[in-house]
């Protein structure tokens, strides 16, 4: 049959034209036995058919029809409505895996949590049921500490000086005795000192024990500013500025003091010292360790009698009762002062502070 509208030659069972999908203008209908027995339809003129007329497609299918369409292999309308079906329960199945899943991981991680608990509270209890013995422990730990503190603290208490030996009595009494024998006004460190006071201890000190750093000579006696600033640092662990005092001139030049034998002469009667010669010495009779290198102490200060000449070596040895006791010294003064340990098993003063009996 031909086409009114394209004129395309279709064969005379088809309905619509298989090249512009019209509908033709003769219409056969068959029944179902002689349906089934026609050629399979062409995938192009059912396409048409089922675009442009929907309602004879589904005319075609509820009727039970067998039919098939083919395009050169490929499936019809059919096969992509049961490919949508696959997908779509595809889908479902996938969601539904999806929640299971879900709800297994819920369910597992609420068991955790659960477990969590009881174990927490099984820590807890065993927490709870160690905390006497723990506070126990603490409180006896806190004891001994306090025990061992109180030990220490009388420990440091002690006085050092009966223990000591005849040679660790000449240190610190020698090293006491160096600022009682050049009469020192009183010294801290961390407060009050001049450094007038310090630099005429340094000249009185290097005259007294006649010191190869100190030259006197026509009257004269010179001492080098370094030397000064040493026994600065050395005695006091301070700086100072150089400067002239009421013992010596400073030359900032030659960076020297100069003072007159007849100055030291006098100032030296005072303070019981000779050029090379000391009169006076301190005997500590207490000496308490403040646990952090430092001690205090305390001490006596002795002059040698007029008629003995000067002191030896062997005085600085003196036990306080000793010195209290011996014919060749007599009580002058009394003094406190802090010392700390220094290079070499040495002293260095914190602090010194002396009166006159």
């Amino acid at each position: 049959m031909r086409c009114p509208y394209c004129n395309f030659e279709n064969d005379n069972n088809y309905e619509f034209c298989r090249n512009c999908g019209q509908r033709l203008e003769r219409r056969e209908v068959y029944d179902n036995q002689s349906f089934a027995n026609q050629p399979t339809l062409d995938y192009n003129a059912y396409n048409d058919y089922q675009s442009n007329n929907p309602y004879y497609r589904d005319q075609y299918v509820n009727n039970g029809n067998q039919g098939s369409v083919s395009n050169n292999g490929n499936q019809g309308n059919n096969d992509d409505k049961k490919k949508t079906t696959t997908v779509i329960i595809c889908s479902v199945v996938a969601v539904v895996i999806v929640l299971i899943a879900a709800i297994a991981l819920m369910v597992h991680f609420t068991s955790d949590n659960n477990t969590s608990d009881v174990n927490d509270y099984s820590v807890t209890d065993t927490t709870q049921s160690n905390d006497g013995q723990e506070q126990t422990e603490e409180s006896t730990k806190k004891k001994t500490t306090t025990t061992k503190k109180k030990e220490e603290k009388v420990k440091e208490d002690k006085n050092l000086v009966p223990d000591m030996s005849a040679e660790q009595r000449s240190k610190i009494n020698m090293f006491i005795s160096n600022f009682a024998e050049t009469d020192l006004s009183p010294f801290n460190r961390y407060g009050d000192y001049s450094d007038e006071d310090i630099i005429n201890f340094s000249l009185c000190h290097n005259y007294a024990n006649k010191n190869g750093d100190i030259e006197v000579s026509n009257g004269t006696v010179m001492l080098k500013g370094s030397v000064v600033r040493k026994n600065a640092e050395r005695f006091f662990g301070v700086d100072i500025m150089n400067q002239s005092t009421s013992l010596a001139d400073f030359d900032d030049y030659d960076d020297v003091y100069w003072s007159s034998i007849d100055v030291m002469d006098y100032y030296s009667d005072t303070a019981h010292f000779t050029y090379g010669h000391y009169y006076s010495m301190a005997v500590v009779d207490s000496m308490v360790s403040n646990g952090d290198g430092t001690y205090d102490v305390s001490f006596k200060i002795y002059r040698k009698n007029n008629d003995e000449g000067a002191l030896s070596k062997k005085y600085y040895k003196y036990t306080p009762k000793q010195a209290a006791n011996s014919e060749y010294v007599y009580s002058v003064g009394e003094g406190k002062a802090v010392v700390e340990d220094y290079k070499d098993g040495k002293y260095r003063l914190v602090s010194y502070e002396a009166t006159k009996l």
